[in-house]
């Protein structure tokens, strides 16, 4: 039988204690990199989807009655994205789609784009509430009359939101 001598296995006990420190400070160095380099990323992209969405908003009304006017003058049908700020497909909407700038130039070149929070307790929820919209996020398109002339529930990306905005449209009466 073997036995252990305790001198030994002491040491052999501290040389793996100061092993496992050694790797515990590497590790403990080497997420420091990686949370600043993540702390960068994350800064940067912050950075670069507000400047998507202070862009995609200037293109977006929030004024309703305006928008219908806009499209009287211009023949176009309104866009109006009903939203909440708890939505999170609403965001997502935001994010991506609305972001799109090939789906935006379309929305533009089309639409007149308007953005109602369905509960802001004046023309958004009014509006919202007028034409049953009580799921989030929904695209209503108006002929400039006011009348709803088609409906999108939910999230879709930018290719397949533009093909239900192009078959709406062509199907609107050609009042505008």
């Amino acid at each position: 039988m073997a036995s252990s001598n305790p001198s030994n296995q002491e040491e052999i006990d501290m040389k793996s204690g100061l092993t496992i420190s050694r790797v515990l400070v590497v590790l403990a160095v080497a997420c420091q990199f990686n949370c600043a380099a993540f702390a960068d990323e994350s800064e940067a992209a912050s950075k670069e989807n507000a400047s998507t969405s202070e862009s995609s908003a200037s293109t977006w009304s929030t004024d309703f009655s305006a928008s219908l006017d806009e499209a009287q003058k211009t023949k176009k049908l309104v866009l109006a994205d009903f939203y909440t700020d708890w939505c999170g497909w609403c965001k997502q909407l935001d994010r991506t789609t609305f972001a799109d700038p090939n789906f935006m130039h379309y929305v533009t070149e089309h639409f007149v784009p308007v953005k109602l929070n369905a509960e802001d307790k004046g023309e958004g929820t009014r509006t919202a509430e007028h034409n049953d919209v009580s799921a989030f996020p929904t695209g209503l398109v108006f002929a400039p009359d006011g009348k709803v002339v088609g409906r999108i529930f939910g999230y879709f990306d930018a290719a397949k939101y533009k093909v239900k905005l192009a078959k709406i449209a062509k199907h609107a009466p050609k009042s505008h």
